[in-house]
């Protein structure tokens, strides 16, 4: 049986569907991937961020790929956090994220901003998350938690009424940002966050001056050749319509920012 077979399991606790364990995928490519939540939406130096909040505005651009979008709706003074930058836990980095097109919309969805802080991270030993199929190969579960507070969007006061959340994704990673083991659709207060803490699903219901938590659920596997161990989190913008590299013959590739 491989390692992706054996890992086709769901967490106990009120999860009907399969929870899949992804070893060593890359974040680095423009993906995003990660955990997701079966029961709902769950610093020092930031980079290129901006203004916002006194994050501090080096003023060399950041990357260009990002940097010379139009960021429509963005709040005054804001400037996003460039890929590749390596933050520490408790840092914060300002991002943008974006619903995709999908089979009910002919256009991606409004540009939205977000402060995005990773909190830290904590191990629940292996018979702590009871899995389906048990957990022999666990020899422990890592908590990686971060923080999101919505900055705004570009969506009208009347679209937003409809308007879904487009949450940023962080996924676990190693020091280098590739993505690392993670079971999806764990439920986040596995790792401690309370429920009436995540973040909602529609626009309408966000508190702009809340900040609301998050979390993905990662392992250590006993063979230590087998799959990649978390060390931190990884996001990588996502965003339609992102200017071509400078090389149109290479594809545009974005690196993620990550924290460790």
């Amino acid at each position: 049986m491989t390692v992706s077979q054996k890992w086709r399991r769901a967490l106990v606790a009120g999860v009907t569907v399969s929870a899949v364990v992804l070893a060593g995928c890359s974040v680095g490519d423009g993906a995003t991937g990660g955990a997701e939540s079966s029961e709902g939406p769950a610093g020092s130096n930031a980079g290129d961020a901006g203004d916002v909040e006194g994050v501090r505005d080096d003023g060399d651009g950041g990357n260009e790929l990002i940097s010379e979008r139009d960021l429509d709706g963005a709040p005054e003074g804001f400037r996003p956090t460039r890929p590749g930058t390596e933050l520490d836990f408790g840092d914060a980095a300002y991002v943008v994220s974006q619903r995709p097109v999908d089979d009910d919309s002919a256009a991606p969805g409004p540009l939205q901003f977000w402060k995005v802080t990773a909190t830290g991270s904590d191990t629940l030993d292996a018979d702590e998350v009871p899995l389906t199929e048990g957990s022999d190969d666990v020899e422990e579960f890592v908590c990686l938690t971060y923080t999101l507070a919505f900055l705004g969007g570009g969506a009208t006061a009347d679209d937003r009424d409809s308007a879904t959340v487009a949450a940023p994704e962080l996924v676990p990673a190693d020091d280098e940002g590739t993505g690392a083991n993670v079971i999806e659709r764990a439920d986040p207060g596995t790792c401690g966050v309370d429920e009436q803490d995540l973040l909602p699903s529609s626009l309408a219901d966000i508190d702009e001056d809340a900040t609301y938590g998050a979390a993905v659920l990662s392992y250590v596997d006993k063979q230590k050749t087998r799959g990649i161990n978390p060390t931190g989190l990884a996001f990588t913008y996502d965003l339609a319509d992102t200017p071509e590299s400078p090389d149109e013959s290479e594809p545009t590739e974005i690196e993620p920012i990550r924290w460790n």
